[in-house]
């Protein structure tokens, strides 16, 4: 069942805010009604178990090619495009050429290192933090241990004779039909074991074996896997840890306390400046700033150098105050954005070199895709993919073992897509991973994997791949539903409200 909480700013009855009783139940029914329909779906759904290996066997399905690189070097050289058409290009790209959004913001901000000069902490305090936190500072010895547990002293000593004798503790556990997790207890210090149990495995070096334990539960043999040593850290020691970590807590109090001062002064109607001043933050206007942080002449401005504190410029409402905000650096801030700069696309002349590179790239890209479309069609063997390498003056290669996720400087996802859709000895044709040129190719092995033995593995496959399914199957409903009622979303709109790449 989902739980409802409910933010109620100020303590206001949820009927000033536009929430009924009336209205939350319903709400909650109807997402009791929709849970019941979709979570069985999603919960048991599960598929026959050829169809989880068939999965399984096409994830890991592993294929070989023969190769060779198609570059524009076998090209003839490009023609210089008209001015028409780098016009034409430019504006296609228009995105890409143009100049970026700029903001008239004015905003109020206070840093960490602006407070740092302001807090101080003392001898004392260092010492009842140090107190506070013993623990942390005076860690005991740990021990990671297995134990086998025994009905009777006789049963015990039996087992630790085959541990004298050579068996292993692992191997004595399984004759007994335990695995490693069920023997493994943890990594403990001594008084997590307060009865026998801790003298006893206490008193080993590594790698030793009690002999039988006695405790009110039975009798115990106990194996130490792993000694981790004791560490004991003086209050001198942790000094300059404790104060950093003191001064930090006490600078961001000291922030915390200017933006609810920040808060309060803005709920007068006071202007940006007006509340740098009341809450001692600083104050600042910058005529025009991009998503990155640059003015109009493509240099830093004088603003904090945050990520957060940008996105908030560039999601807010011209002329809307924003609430203090703090972002994940402890930078606080409250901005108002006085007006927005749409981008303009520059003219030819200012890109002209830009232009005509982006042009060549694309033209060439397109070039040497036709021409190893061309060159994979008389392709339809080794034989034949070494006589059309020849002719280009290229040599053909062998692929290593391409899977399906294969990406790198050679093989790009394009290409090992295409790989993968060929059938057996068929061709292959994409660009190569640094993109700089095609590959043609040929398939000449494919090598199919199939799931383990291990029931556990074949069923931990059947429940992802069914989890998947039916998430999928869950989609696919909320999105028919959608068209039936003719919902239609506009992530340019959503961008905008959230903050999102395109905003």
């Amino acid at each position: 069942t989902e739980i409802y909480t409910l933010s109620l700013h100020d303590a206001l009855p949820i009927s000033q805010i536009g929430f009924t009783e009336q209205g939350f139940l319903a709400d909650v029914r109807e997402s009791l009604a929709q849970q019941q329909l979709l979570i069985p779906v999603e919960a048991a759904f599960q598929i026959p178990g050829p169809y989880v290996s068939a999965l399984v066997a096409s994830d890991a399905e592993e294929r070989a090619v023969s190769y060779f690189k198609l570059s524009s070097a076998a090209l003839p050289a490009v023609a210089p495009p008209s001015n028409t058409t780098l016009e034409t290009y430019l504006r296609a790209h228009a995105a890409q050429f143009s100049t970026p959004e700029y903001r008239d913001v004015t905003f109020a901000w206070i840093a960490p290192d602006d407070v740092k000069d302001q807090v101080s902490v003392t001898p004392e305090q260092i010492r009842q933090q140090y107190e506070a936190n013993l623990s942390k500072y005076n860690q005991p010895e740990q021990r990671d241990l297995e134990q086998l547990s025994f009905g009777s002293q006789a049963d015990a000593a039996a087992a630790r004779k085959k541990i004298d004798s050579g068996t292993s503790f692992e191997q004595v556990a399984a004759s007994l039909g335990k695995k490693p997790s069920d023997i493994s207890i943890g990594t403990l210090t001594q008084k997590d074991l307060p009865d026998a149990r801790g003298p006893a495995s206490f008193a080993l070096a590594e790698g030793g074996v009690t002999a039988p334990v006695q405790t009110a539960f039975g009798w115990y043999l106990l194996h130490v896997t792993k000694i981790t040593a004791g560490k004991s850290t003086t209050l001198e020691q942790a000094t300059a840890d404790i104060q950093k970590t003191l001064l930090a807590q006490t600078e961001s109090a000291k922030i915390a306390d200017m933006m609810n001062a920040a808060q309060d002064t803005l709920g007068t109607g006071a202007e940006i400046q007006e509340v740098a001043a009341k809450s001692g933050m600083k104050y600042a206007h910058i005529a025009a700033i991009d998503r990155s942080g640059l003015g109009p002449d493509g240099k830093p401005v004088q603003a904090p150098n945050d990520d957060q504190f940008r996105s908030e410029v560039f999601k807010a409402e011209v002329g809307e105050y924003g609430d203090p905000e703090q972002s994940k650096s402890g930078l606080a801030f409250v901005i108002k954005v006085n007006g927005v700069t749409p981008p303009k696309l520059k003219s030819l002349s200012d890109v002209r070199d830009a232009v005509l590179a982006a042009w060549t790239k694309e033209h060439q890209s397109e070039l040497l895709r036709e021409k190893a479309m061309t060159l994979a069609g008389s392709i339809h063997d080794p034989k034949s993919l070494a006589t059309a390498a020849q002719a280009i003056g290229a040599a053909p290669m062998q692929s290593p073992a391409l899977r399906r996720d294969t990406s790198d400087a050679t093989f790009s996802p394009a290409f090992v897509r295409s790989a993968f859709e060929a059938l057996p000895g068929g061709t292959a044709v994409g660009p190569s991973g640094d993109g700089a040129s095609y590959l043609v190719a040929v398939v000449t092995g494919i090598r199919h994997g199939g799931l383990s033995s291990n029931p556990s593995l074949t069923q931990l496959a059947r429940e992802r791949a069914s989890g998947q399914i039916g998430t999928d199957l869950t989609q696919a409903f909320a999105q028919a539903a959608k068209g039936r009622q003719g919902i239609v979303v506009h992530p340019d709109v959503v961008n905008r409200v959230v903050g999102g790449e395109n905003s």
